[in-house]
């Protein structure tokens, strides 16, 4: 009986905490191209690293040269950006 009620005890508390860190309904994690409307939810951007295509409004944004470029995670943006920095010295 007392397995039980720990379990449900457990339980009980698995899902309040689970409600606490998800973000509620109809709000964005932030991650989205700020110039992004709501009807483009649904266009694919190709990252240039690891050259998969992602939704917009999930995709890491950054500007470079002018030129908007979206990755699927900020790793394939760091490394992205830590290559062109890498190439960039080498020619200079």
């Amino acid at each position: 009986m007392r397995i039980l009620i720990i379990l449900i005890l457990v339980l009980v508390l698995y899902y309040m905490l689970r409600g606490l860190f998800r973000p509620r309904k109809g709000e964005r994690v932030g991650r989205s191209h700020p110039n992004v409307g709501e009807g483009t939810d649904n266009e694919l951007v190709k990252d240039p690293y690891c050259l998969v295509y992602v939704p917009v409004n999930t995709a890491f944004h950054t500007k470079r040269e002018g030129k908007d470029l979206f990755f699927c995670s900020k790793e394939c943006m760091n490394r992205y950006l830590q290559e062109r920095k890498d190439n960039s010295s080498d020619a200079g």
